[in-house]
């Protein structure tokens, strides 16, 4: 009978013990939720003649669920809405860097979701139309350059589990690819558009790739690239760059990056695959870290291309 009462506490206080693990890994996840938040500047290169346009949409959990929208300029309060979307135009603005942020709180966040109000600080430098360098596209006579491509309907992108498309919604937990204009990057330069690889949210193993097509590739041919951080990105995650031909991913080059205030290089010679239609890989790795946030994901390729 002892014996019995003994095994029935135990079997009592393992419950109670589950139940408690149970809900603190709830309580984490809910932690983690966030309210939908899609942030649009237009012009997406603004200049010193131009009025900006700043569209917030955004949406609780449950439903429409906004409490409140909070625009800032230059840490000026410049618009609170009630309700999404939360448009604000201002402008012209003078040459330099401009800082905005957007706050959104939820209805019931103390109760179900966010925790807090959400807060996306980020950057843009407006210039002076003359200073604007001149656009490339796609192929010119000795360099491919990858970033134009990034959007053709022949290039594939994935997580290595789903493909993904582009350009993907800064709110997919699956991770996505998408252009960067007029970014400011961890070195403080300003690049006027840059490609954005964010891996999905809490995968400590997460990737994310982009395959583009090549045909008949040149001879001489090499890959050429600057890697490295979001400068909005202060605490980057260690990131894994890679690029390798899809047909034989044993060859490749890798570097290894860190939020440390400048770029990396990052190249590899293309020369045996020279006439060849190829497939070449660029994949972003999450290390292993202790913890993640998905601000700390701004990986950027500064114009990949290929050279001969």
């Amino acid at each position: 009978m002892r014996n019995l009462t003994i095994l029935i506490l135990s079997a009592f206080m393992t419950f109670v013990l589950g139940i408690k693990i149970l809900s603190s890994q709830v309580t984490k996840f809910q932690m983690w939720q966030k309210p939908y938040i899609k942030i649009s500047i237009s012009p997406t290169v603004p200049t010193t003649q131009d009025m900006i346009t700043f569209n917030v949409f955004a949406h609780g959990l449950k439903g429409p669920g906004i409490e409140r929208i909070t625009i800032k300029v230059n840490d000026r309060k410049v618009k609170v809405c009630l309700m999404s979307p939360c448009v604000y135009t201002g402008g012209p603005y003078p040459e330099g860097l401009l800082s905005y942020s957007v706050t959104v709180l939820d209805v019931g966040w103390h109760e179900y979701s966010s925790y807090g109000p959400w807060i996306i600080q980020r950057k843009l430098y407006i210039k002076n139309p003359a200073s604007l360098p001149k656009r490339e596209e796609g192929l010119s006579r000795r360099v491919i350059h990858l970033i134009p491509l990034a959007e053709n309907e022949e290039t594939r992108w994935g997580n290595g589990i789903v493909p993904l498309p582009f350009p993907g919604e800064d709110d997919d937990l699956s991770g996505f690819a998408k252009y960067r204009y007029n970014a400011v990057l961890e070195d403080d330069r300003v690049y006027q558009k840059v490609l954005l690889m964010h891996p999905p949210d809490w995968h400590k193993d997460g990737m994310i790739v982009g395959i583009f097509k090549i045909e008949n590739l040149p001879e001489n041919a090499i890959f050429k690239a600057k890697v490295g951080f979001l400068e909005e990105s202060v605490q980057g995650d260690v990131k894994g760059f890679r690029v390798f031909v899809n047909e034989d991913p044993t060859y490749y080059a890798a570097k290894q990056c860190f939020y440390d205030g400048h770029l990396d290089e990052l190249s590899l010679n293309l020369d045996k695959y020279a006439g060849q239609n190829v497939e070449l890989v660029l994949q972003v790795l999450v290390l292993p870290v202790i913890f993640r946030t998905s601000i700390q994901d701004g990986s950027v390729w500064v114009d990949p291309r290929i050279e001969w």
